[in-house]
């Protein structure tokens, strides 16, 4: 692997573990919170997204209990 390569993988690696470490601390964001309104009541049709949006994101929430 070439050195950056390797470099950016390092940073990315480190904003990542950053984020993940922060994230707990603060709540859900509007589209977030939009998305698991999907998941929780599936349906067939949503007034601005197609069904596959809800139903992706339903077993997660229902396997974390989001």
């Amino acid at each position: 692997m070439l050195k950056a390569n390797k470099q950016i993988f390092l940073i990315i690696g480190f904003f990542t573990l950053m984020r993940l470490i922060v994230a707990p601390f603060f709540g859900l964001g509007v589209d977030e919170a939009h998305y698991v309104l999907y998941a929780k009541y599936l349906d067939f049709s949503y007034l601005d997204h197609p069904p596959l949006v809800g139903w992706a994101h339903a077993p997660i929430f229902y396997i974390l209990g989001a």
